[in-house]
């Protein structure tokens, strides 16, 4: 990490994380604790990690009975979303002290399946949502109890999702939609699995996919266009964005953006940049050059209060593949780095 951003200092560095993990990674803070979850590249197994405030993995973490896609925690469980080794799509509860499975649930319409199990943990409890269809899209939200999904309840649209994020928020789920040929961005409210509120963001050329993070009674959109990164706030109230700010991503294409926010005031924004530089001799094809590939990674902390962006900080190592984290109180845990990532601590200072 060179650096610091925005009253974010740098307590450690460097220490490499527990497993190899497949993108995405889930981060997800319970107590003293960040839980990370994600697909173990060789042996295609998921684990998941708890980490202290220190960015110190409490063990090599638990093998998880399927193959992760998303991650929500609540009274001491951990309600995962992904795919079991005979394709069946579940949602399941693991009990985060013993490690043992308390349920395991079929997602209904699994053959239609075209968008992962995303479980969210908002302050009424936690959702689990899916999407079937492969002409027009379907949304199924179902509610999580501690022995099982409740009835799953449709939300049909008129065209297809191409990609999609939610939070949980108070009394609902947030959803930012990627839909349509011209990849329009939509900010969706929904309120026991019904929508309350849509917000269009972007009409056009929105990408790649976007990100969510719950400030306050708020929520933070941060999304990308050909040449920016977008951080858009919306009040759960309001069907118009209070506020919106932009950065430059300084050349290059885009590949991914996100979000770390701590249901507060905490808010940071990371993204991935890549671009081609002069051509290389090739390790892979001796006597040829290709030109060398160059991927940037960059943090910024945003004032919630003025609703400004500090300065970016470049990630070091930026990697390719990885950029996920979570809060603890003050302290930012954060998961970085190419094959091989490592674990950053920082602070608010």
């Amino acid at each position: 990490m060179r650096g610091a951003s925005g009253g974010l200092r740098v307590v450690s560095t460097g220490r490499p994380f527990p497993f190899v993990p497949t993108p995405p990674i889930h981060c997800r803070p319970l107590d003293d604790r960040l839980y990370v979850a994600g697909i173990e590249g060789l042996v295609r197994d998921s684990r998941i990690v708890a980490m202290d405030r220190d960015g110190v993995p409490d063990t090599s973490g638990m093998t998880l009975p399927l193959l992760v896609t998303g991650l929500a925690l609540r009274d001491g469980m951990a309600v995962v979303g992904g795919t079991q080794e005979d394709g069946t799509t579940v949602v399941a509860a693991i009990d985060l002290v013993s490690g043992t499975t308390r349920w395991v649930d079929e997602v209904a319409a699994t053959d239609e399946l075209s968008r992962v199990v995303q479980p969210v943990a908002g302050t009424d409890g936690v959702q689990a949502l899916w999407e079937t269809g492969f002409d027009r899209s379907t949304l199924w939200t179902a509610e999580v109890g501690r022995d099982g999904c409740g009835p799953a309840r449709p939300v049909r649209f008129s065209d297809l999702t191409s990609d999609a994020v939610a939070v949980g928020v108070d009394h609902g789920v947030a959803m930012a939609r990627l839909h349509g040929n011209e990849q329009q961005l939509d900010l969706l409210l929904l309120d026991d699995g019904d929508v309350t509120a849509s917000v269009a963001l972007a009409a056009r050329g929105a990408g790649p996919t976007p990100s969510l993070g719950r400030v306050g009674s708020d929520v933070a959109v941060v999304w990308g266009d050909s040449d920016r990164v977008v951080v858009t706030r919306v009040a759960r109230s309001s069907t118009d964005p209070v506020a919106e700010l932009s950065v430059p991503i300084g050349g290059g294409r885009l590949r991914s953006c996100d979000v770390i926010a701590d249901g507060k005031s905490r808010v940071v924004v990371l993204w991935h940049t890549e671009q081609w530089g002069d051509p290389e001799p090739s390790p892979e094809m001796p006597g040829h050059d290709v030109p060398a590939r160059i991927v940037a990674g960059w943090l910024a902390v945003v004032d919630t209060e003025r609703w400004e962006l500090g300065p970016a900080v470049e990630l070091d190592p930026a990697g390719t593949v990885h950029h996920a984290g979570g809060w603890l109180d003050e302290r930012l845990i954060l998961v970085h780095g190419g094959q091989l990532p490592v674990v950053t601590v920082m602070e608010g200072t």
